[in-house]
């Protein structure tokens, strides 16, 4: 499961988003340009298998580094569609 946390504020009383994640930032992003095939969940989970090498360098989902996850996340919904094409492409 997906959770974007959230800290308590005792001033205002208020749950607010513990920092940006620009995984689900990317996939908003995504959805709005194209169909992404599978669910963001299954996403996450080949993101975190496609490229070990890249994945490593985020270590958190916290990381900044916009165009690391730029280029891992554009990778796996390529190669999900790609699959989903080969499949509808067989019939």
């Amino acid at each position: 499961m997906l959770r974007i946390n959230q800290v308590w504020n005792e001033i205002t009383e208020n749950w607010q988003p513990r920092g940006t994640w620009l995984f689900l930032e990317l996939i908003d992003e995504y959805e709005q340009e194209t169909h992404l095939g599978v669910s963001v969940k299954q996403i996450w989970y080949d993101l975190r298998e496609c490229d070990k090498t890249c994945f490593d360098k985020i270590k958190e989902w916290t990381c900044m580094m916009r165009d690391l996850w730029k280029r891992l996340v554009l990778q796996v919904i390529n190669e999900n569609l790609n699959m989903i094409l080969k499949d509808c492409l067989r019939f």
